[in-house]
């Protein structure tokens, strides 16, 4: 976790014409004491310029750290100058500034004699990870105090931001308004004996007792379906028998075939294109040409289903 904090440095000045250098020493090499008594380390000072490289954005020079404390506010806070490379000087982070006319005549003017760069530190170690801005300054310890406590609130306030789900970017405002909605929702969860808007919500219990009775009456008219269907079958079946186009042996077996819409629309053209095969010969109970008709019928069986004359056999007597 890091935190953003500051220190002040007196600002270097071209002796011969008063302007502002273009070369500032931005973070002094090893250990860093500020004005007012708190200690930085700069180990790796390659990786500071590396970071802003990396970047690939200039960074900006502002009047008393408008950067930080006025721009999350929505407030203005332009540049008087801006950093465009960082470079290591005997372990110490050196900037190539160019500057407005604006920070130029500030300082000729002695308006302003100092500078405060503001770092991301490492919050444990206070070892220094990034440059983010310098703002000039005629307070540095006095600043150095404020931003630290504006560092740790900022620190705080985006952990806040995350659990309540906003983006780093959401105001204070827009922060507290979503805590206070969540608060709210809370409350109301926790309130059992808040009444529901029941033309949002029903009970539980009605809910599951009006979802039974309507699959309980979704099954009964499946049930009345198949029940009307199998009796439609069963008097197509046997008004076929009746009329002798298929022989009584099979009735089963064109019942099966008649197990949805299709099959029994099958089975009416079969049975309207299909000769009569049976015929009562009084020999002996036996039907001799039942068997010749039962060929002839598995022809024509072939022809509507699909089914061999070994099927018909197989599955016809039962």
């Amino acid at each position: 976790m890091t935190r953003t904090l500051s220190t002040g440095f007196e600002m270097s000045l071209n002796q011969e014409t008063g302007a502002p250098s273009v070369w500032i020493e931005v973070i002094p090499a090893g250990e860093i004491q500020g004005r007012d008594g708190r200690r930085f380390k700069n180990p790796s000072p390659e990786r500071v310029v590396s970071r802003f490289r990396e970047d690939g954005a200039s960074l900006p020079i502002d009047i008393e750290h408008s950067t930080e404390l006025k721009a999350p506010q929505g407030d203005p806070a332009p540049a008087v100058g801006w950093i465009e490379a960082l470079e290591v000087r005997n372990g110490a982070v050196w900037a190539n500034v160019s500057w407005s006319t604006t920070a130029v005549d500030l300082i000729m003017n002695r308006e302003y004699r100092y500078y405060s760069p503001v770092f991301l530190l490492e919050k444990n170690s206070n070892k220094v990870l990034r440059l983010l801005s310098v703002g000039l300054t005629n307070r540095p310890n006095l600043y150095v105090r404020a931003l630290s406590t504006e560092g740790e609130t900022m620190d705080f306030l985006n952990q806040v931001k995350q659990a309540a789900g906003l983006p780093d970017t959401a105001t204070e405002a827009e922060t507290l308004s979503k805590i206070t909605a969540l608060n709210a929702d809370l409350e109301k969860a926790l309130n059992r004996e808040q009444t529901p808007d029941l033309t949002q919500f029903v009970p539980r219990a009605d809910y599951d007792a009006l979802s039974q009775k309507a699959l309980n009456a979704e099954n009964a008219l499946a049930a009345q379906r198949k029940e009307r269907f199998d009796a439609l079958v069963n008097q197509e079946v046997g008004a076929a028998v009746i009329a002798g186009k298929i022989t009584p042996a099979t009735q089963e077996f064109y019942k099966r075939m008649c197990n949805s819409e299709e099959g029994l629309a099958s089975f009416r053209e079969f049975v309207k294109a299909a000769p009569v095969v049976t015929k009562e010969s009084g020999l002996s109970g036996r039907k001799p040409e039942e068997e010749k008709a039962l060929n002839a019928e598995a022809v024509s069986l072939g022809r509507f289903f699909g089914n061999s004359i070994d099927d018909l056999k197989k599955y016809g007597g039962e």
